[in-house]
């Protein structure tokens, strides 16, 4: 149920996105976005990120996506937060409940932490700005780092994430 919640928040957040693109924008928040880390110490650079806030259940949610490309989502970062309490550092693990999923699709692998309970690693996301939106007119933005190292479920491959930005990426 979870997961299919943050699919069409995912979803929504790279439709919704791509349909704002007001030039007197009052928060500067860069169309696209940007994120960037290190992934075993190769380099990775998205050239699209969004981001999403909603409220489930009574808790607030944030949904950050970064892919490679707009049109190829082959490679790309998800990142959902709930309960989402603005600046502030979550950190993903087995044992933490609040941080939803962390999910990095990387090299025709996919890497993932979530409530499970299953033990994929450790990776911290730190919200350093957070400007929430006040419509898709006036979107907010959202900034932050992200580092750590996450596990295949499939193939047991490690991925260690250093360095991990993400900027200006709007939020709505």
């Amino acid at each position: 149920m979870k997961q299919s919640i943050f699919l069409v928040c995912l979803f929504t957040a790279v439709l919704l996105n791509s349909c704002s693109t007001k030039k007197d924008n009052p928060t500067p928040a860069a169309s696209t976005g940007s994120a960037s880390a290190k992934f075993n110490g190769k380099e990775w650079n998205s050239s699209f990120s969004g981001a999403l806030s909603a409220s489930f259940s009574g808790k607030e949610s944030l949904t950050i996506v970064s892919t490679l490309t707009e049109k190829d989502v082959s490679e790309n970062i998800n990142i959902g937060l709930q309960p989402f309490t603005g600046v502030g550092t979550y950190t993903f693990d087995s044992s933490n409940k609040t941080a939803l999923l962390f999910r990095v699709t990387y090299g025709g692998k996919i890497y993932s932490i979530n409530q499970s309970g299953t033990n994929n690693g450790s990776v911290t996301v730190k919200i350093t700005e957070y400007v929430a939106s006040k419509g898709i007119l006036n979107p907010g933005k959202v900034v932050g780092e992200f580092s750590g190292t996450i596990k295949n479920a499939v193939a047991a491959d490690i991925l260690t994430i250093t360095n991990g930005k993400f900027t200006a990426i709007k939020a709505l």
